[in-house]
């Protein structure tokens, strides 16, 4: 198997940016491409109907769900800009959804999803879940998982 497109899902954690680090280097050695994605999810509990309004600097309002959407945008193009003055090109990816169910659907497009996992313990396992968990446990497309170095 010839791994030539890498997918490195991001929340713009420590976490997520080792992760991206070690697929840089797996990009390097392998001469494949490499796309960040960035899942941002519309706040649960709000109906588009009843969607609020955040004050703005010089009185402009916005909704929640465009703010949410803006700072995604805003993340994923400053951690592209920032690998490109180091040299490295990468492509990139905004989607609005639940992350587990978007990488998901990504993956026939990738030979390999590089994710950061945060390595909680067992209680806060549980009550907050893992999207790398739930990516593992149903990819068909091979999946290389990074610890939070400072939680080793």
């Amino acid at each position: 198997m010839k791994i030539e497109r890498i997918l490195v899902p991001t929340d713009f954690s420590p976490c997520a940016d080792h992760a991206l680090e070690y697929a840089l280097l797996l990009r390097e050695k392998l001469g494949a491409k490499l796309t960040l994605m960035h899942v941002w999810e519309v706040p649960q509990g709000i109906g588009i109907e009843s969607m609020p309004f955040i004050a703005m600097q010089g009185g402009d309002r916005v909704s929640l769900m465009d703010y949410v959407r803006a700072e995604a945008e805003k993340s994923l193009a400053e951690l592209v800009d920032k690998l490109a003055k180091r040299g490295i090109e990468v492509g990139s990816k905004l989607v609005p959804g639940y992350a587990p169910l978007m990488i998901l659907e990504a993956q026939k497009d990738y030979d390999l999803i590089v994710i950061g996992t945060h390595g909680r313990g067992a209680i806060a396992h549980f009550l907050l879940g893992s999207v790398a968990e739930r990516v593992v446990r149903k990819a068909k497309t091979p999946v290389l998982t990074i610890r939070d170095e400072k939680k080793s």
